[in-house]
């Protein structure tokens, strides 16, 4: 019987064995690699393309995983030679804007200069676009159904959850906090509170004990991680999410090394439909999180 793993941005796994690997992409990459002959196959998911100077994983820049996705696999035995490679993400998510065209456009490039320096070929692709990929891959066979993450205004009704939680919202911003709590309810989690600072996220969590919460981080301002570290020294929290919007987005990647098990961002933090397909993600990526580790 195959086993089932959920890859987290900034992940990788490399198998010979029989497994159903899921993971949700919006302007992230994933690649996948599969010796045909060896039936070893491997899969990474990264947030951006090349490595900076900043502190954190490396395995969350393309251009660091891949190669690193591959020393693998050939350690568990596959032949470099042999191998071919998929290709997935790096969506824009949304049309008509100067907005959120670099990182996945970007992320999409350095998987095909690292693939192409490795002399590895690739024989599917499905990148760019205006809408967020769900990928499921098996790996014996190495096929992979790719869903089309759509719009909440498309899918407007109430949703049928597959794992309900509830979940506590912190924000600096009172308007994010109620863009956030809308976006909860309206997708059928409990929101349990809110909080606008780290006192009152306190209270919140300790009272109410939430499953999960969501940070909201705007406009790559450091007062949102400066209050998630604040938290962290007050009391232990559960799984917790970002969803950020305005800036570059990465304040996200300084979130996970925070702690974060995923996170969506919107370029914009005023364009309606742009922060509104971030949620959609950020749903998804919520459902899947915890849909996978009941």
């Amino acid at each position: 019987m195959s086993s089932s793993i959920y890859l987290l941005p900034g992940e990788y796994v490399a198998t010979s064995e029989d497994v159903e690997i899921t993971t949700i992409l919006g302007s992230c990459v994933s690649v996948a690699l599969h010796d045909p002959q060896k039936k070893i196959t491997g899969l990474c998911h990264y947030l951006i393309g090349r490595l900076k100077d900043t502190p954190g994983s490396i395995l969350r820049y393309g251009d660091q995983a891949i190669p690193i996705l591959i020393d693998e696999m050939i350690s568990l035995g596959a032949n470099p030679k042999a191998l071919v490679a998929k290709v997935y993400g790096g969506a824009k998510v949304i049309e008509n804007s100067p907005l959120g065209t670099g990182i996945g456009q970007e992320n999409i490039l350095v998987a095909r200069e690292v693939l192409n320096k490795k002399r590895i070929p690739i024989i599917s692709e499905d990148t760019g676009g205006l809408l967020g990929r769900k990928l499921h891959l098996s790996s014996k066979s190495f096929e992979i159904t790719r869903t089309l993450i759509m719009k909440t205004t498309q899918t407007s009704q109430k949703r049928t959850l597959a794992v309900k939680g509830r979940v506590a919202l912190i924000d600096s911003s009172s308007y994010n906090i109620t863009y956030l709590a809308g976006l909860m309810n309206q997708s059928g989690f409990e929101v349990l509170g809110t909080a606008l600072d780290s006192y009152d996220a306190y209270q919140l969590i300790t009272s109410t004990k939430p499953d999960f919460i969501i940070f909201g981080l705007q406009n790559d301002s450091k007062s949102g991680l400066q209050l998630i570290r604040d938290i962290k020294k007050m009391t232990q929290l559960p799984a917790f999410f970002v969803y950020s919007s305005g800036g570059t987005g990465l304040q996200t990647t300084q979130a996970m090394d925070l702690g974060a098990v995923d996170f969506a961002h919107s370029e914009s933090s005023f364009n309606p439909e742009m922060l509104e397909y971030a949620g959609a993600l950020l749903i998804e990526k919520i459902q899947a999180r915890f849909l996978f580790a009941s």
